[in-house]
């Protein structure tokens, strides 16, 4: 997270005006997140590298073991101040917004909560407020995205390609949620947007359900180094930036808000980004 981030918004929001209000409503929550993620000192002690690999070849992301530190004055400081750009961008959801905002919240327990990968107790919670459990969820998510970055950034480098081949992030076990093929051969490398990290990934094998280059093909998208891989096993889908020929992989959170079109394609064919939701 840099303040050149928000430059590169800018860019984007003058050469894409159809896509303004929500590039504006990412810019003013980036923005915000990128004051917290200044806020932070780097820790004192980072894990030990033989300890590392050996929770990584357990299948173990790095934060089960190392938890991320949260300021949670400052989680609940931009939670807030979230809420006031949600409700800025979206009035429709005012009512919902200001039941929310308005709770006295345990931060440390949603924390937690997000930690454990099972957001299950805070979707009851909502439902017991009578609001929508995505508002709470896309509110805890970015008031700690600060935080996971921040952190990510000082252990990446202790993830060896060799001990990391899965489909969720080495670092806090989230989703990777866009591919990026680059370097010699075009290597497959996720990208995980809690934490803003990238790490190899197996170029023939879906990220949702592991079936093999059998049940895999891909959408050609013309004129774009973009392109859809989807699965005929599990129907899912991942958009794919083919960096091979860039000089340097572009903001991958800014790309994926600017490439909603090839969402809106892949649904139409019958694709959907994570299987997995279907479930909830």
């Amino acid at each position: 997270m840099e303040k050149s981030d928000l430059k590169k918004f800018d860019q984007a929001i003058e050469a894409n005006a159809s896509l303004e209000p929500i590039l504006a409503f990412y810019r003013a929550i980036v923005k915000e997140q990128i004051k917290v993620y200044g806020k932070q000192q780097a820790a004192k002690e980072l894990p030990d590298q033989t300890e590392v690999d050996k929770l990584l070849r357990q299948g173990h992301p790095i934060n089960s073991q190392w938890p991320v530190s949260v300021n949670y004055e400052q989680m609940k400081a931009l939670f807030l101040k979230l809420g006031e750009i949600l409700s800025e961008h979206r009035p429709e959801k005012n009512n919902d917004i200001k039941k929310i905002t308005a709770k006295d919240w345990d931060f440390e327990n949603l924390a937690q909560i997000f930690a454990s990968d099972n957001l299950s107790p805070i979707i009851k919670e909502a439902e017991e407020e009578q609001v929508d459990p995505s508002l709470l969820a896309f509110l805890i998510v970015n008031a700690l995205r600060p935080f996971y970055a921040f952190q990510a950034q000082a252990v990446i480098g202790l993830v060896k390609d060799e001990e990391w081949q899965r489909p969720h992030c080495p670092v806090c076990g989230q989703r990777g949620e866009m591919a990026v093929l680059q370097g010699d051969g075009g290597k497959r490398y996720l990208y995980c947007p809690t934490c803003d990290v990238t790490w190899k990934y197996l170029r023939l094998e879906c990220p949702y359900c592991d079936a093999d280059h059998e049940k895999l093909r891909y959408l050609e998208v013309e004129d774009s180094l973009y392109r859809l891989d989807v699965c005929e096993n599990c129907q899912g889908y991942i958009k794919t930036l083919d960096a091979q020929e860039l000089a340097s992989v572009p903001n991958l959170f800014l790309e994926d808000l600017l490439t909603i079109h090839l969402d809106l394609l892949a649904q139409k064919e019958g694709y959907t980004k994570d299987p997995s939701v279907i479930r909830q």
